[in-house]
């Protein structure tokens, strides 16, 4: 792949020449004769939030697959609903969308292995009422949804060739010595970038916060050793009757082949979880050859569950060290009011990959797309809305907001200085360290208890008027 050159210039210039629909070109994005680009519009500052084929009247997404890519629907859910009273035929549900977005009208299922086969994609059918769906309970029993039951089911039909979507090539463009791009061509002209590029390894890359505490550009065809870093995982298998080689994990569904290299997770200090290390990857490891530490610390065969998904394992090889890697820096890019950062090469000097963050520079915080309080979609403030509002005094006058850390951390969390909550923003003020909290509903105030150990407290100023921020526009071309 590596040396292969990507002419956007020539491929955009014929693209608009025959094509009636407005060209569209922004960082990391541009539609084609039959993807229209279907973005949000801040002051000049294009957000890509999917593709709608014009072909098929559909929303789509680039999704990887063996031999290339293609624009895949956005999919239904299957979600442990049945529209009969045994529970054996499923339906999907169908997700709420935002106004001015398609809603799914197919079924994506990944592969068993994405490193040997493509996703399946299936039409929709008939409708059926949210009363008359069924699901399973937690003792086994079929039942039937309430009479009131809101959700939006549907049959699920018949397999669509993959042929049916536009499909595109990854191409590699080289725009700086350190780090390339990953951009997928489409058939029709649009394309989307997708990845960093190494241009030394050919290794396909994104920005990760590295161990050091430095953003690298890491590659992307891994697997994962999860340790005893991250809780709720199923920790170290080893490809030896010794335990003394560690292996990745990767579920096969989505895996990227070959896999290359595999990031460990590594037991954090008091306010961090974990940090990550890179390592090598070595030789794949058959599942029945798996091994794992009992709690005795003897060395046990431990294959996996036959019923459970397919997983890739490699051998972990050798720490590779953090710096081996270029860094990655944060480039803003917009000459309006919000701009949108992109990781990019060391030296900043253009935009490769979204990070999927904005910045307000009229009002000095990060913040993100949301129905604010007016019904406007805007740019609100924060890195998403938070969870609730709460108050310190039992007359519910004094409002505040919590940010979580992990126990026996001292180092506060810093909140942004506008938060949103429901559509709503306030100004953060001062640190608070209430004896009680108290909630309010149905304008009565109700004590919650004492503050639990891990939570900091932050007072809420006065709410501030929607208008304040930057509205967002959604285009479709």
């Amino acid at each position: 792949m590596r040396g292969r050159r990507l002419c956007l210039v020539g491929l955009f210039v014929a693209v608009s020449a025959c094509s009636s629909r407005s060209h569209v070109q922004a960082p990391g994005f541009a539609n084609g004769t039959r993807l229209a680009a279907r973005y949000d519009d801040l002051d000049g500052t294009r957000v890509l939030r999917a593709f709608y084929d014009t072909a098929r009247d559909e929303e789509c997404s680039f999704q990887l697959l063996p031999d290339g890519a293609a624009c895949l629907p956005q999919s239904a859910l299957l979600d442990g609903w049945f529209a009969d009273s045994g529970c054996t035929e499923e339906v999907v549900e169908i997700p709420h969308v935002a106004a001015g977005r398609a809603s799914p009208d197919v079924l994506v299922t990944d592969p068993d292995d994405a490193c040997a086969g493509p996703p399946t994609v299936r039409a929709l059918g008939d409708m059926v009422p949210g009363p008359e769906g069924y699901y399973i309970k937690s003792d086994g029993t079929c039942v039937q949804n309430p009479p009131d039951a809101k959700i939006v089911l549907r049959r699920i039909g018949d397999e669509i060739p993959l042929d049916r979507f536009v499909h595109a090539t990854p191409m590699v463009e080289p725009v700086s010595d350190a780090v390339g791009t990953v951009v997928l061509a489409a058939d029709d002209g649009a394309s989307v970038t997708m990845f960093g590029n190494d241009p030394t390894s050919g290794e396909w890359t994104r920005s990760v916060l590295a161990g050091d505490g430095s953003s690298r550009w890491w590659p992307v065809h891994l697997a994962y050793n999860y340790g005893q870093g991250a809780p709720g995982t199923p920790g170290t298998f080893y490809a030896d009757a010794g335990c003394s080689v560690p292996t990745g994990i990767k579920d096969a569904h989505n895996a990227l082949c070959p896999i290359t290299t595999v990031f460990e997770f590594v037991p954090g200090d008091a306010c961090q979880q974990f940090t990550l290390r890179l390592h090598q990857a070595g030789a794949s490891v058959a599942a029945a050859d798996l091994h794992a530490l009992a709690g005795d610390g003897s060395c046990v065969a431990s294959p996996p569950d036959p019923s459970a998904p397919a997983e890739l394992y490699v051998q972990m090889g050798d720490l590779l060290p953090d710096d081996a890697f270029p860094a990655a820096s944060v480039v803003d890019v917009g000459t309006g009011r919000i701009v949108q950062r992109f990781d990019g090469p060391p030296d900043g000097s253009v935009a490769i990959t979204a990070r999927g963050e904005l910045h307000d520079n009229a009002r000095g915080v990060d913040c993100f797309i949301g129905l604010a309080a007016d019904g406007a979609r805007r740019c609100l403030p924060g890195a998403g809305p938070i969870d609730g509002i709460f108050y310190a005094d039992a007359a519910c006058t004094a409002p505040m907001m919590a940010l979580s850390v992990l126990p026996g951390c001292t180092v506060d969390p810093v909140p942004s200085a506008e938060e949103t909550y429901q559509g709503r923003a306030f100004a953060v003020g001062a640190s608070l360290q209430p004896d009680m909290v108290y909630s309010s509903s149905s304008g009565s105030c109700a004590l919650v208890g004492a503050s639990p150990s891990y939570d900091r407290w932050f007072a809420l100023g006065a709410e501030i008027p929607s208008s304040a921020y930057a509205p967002a526009l959604l285009h479709t071309e």
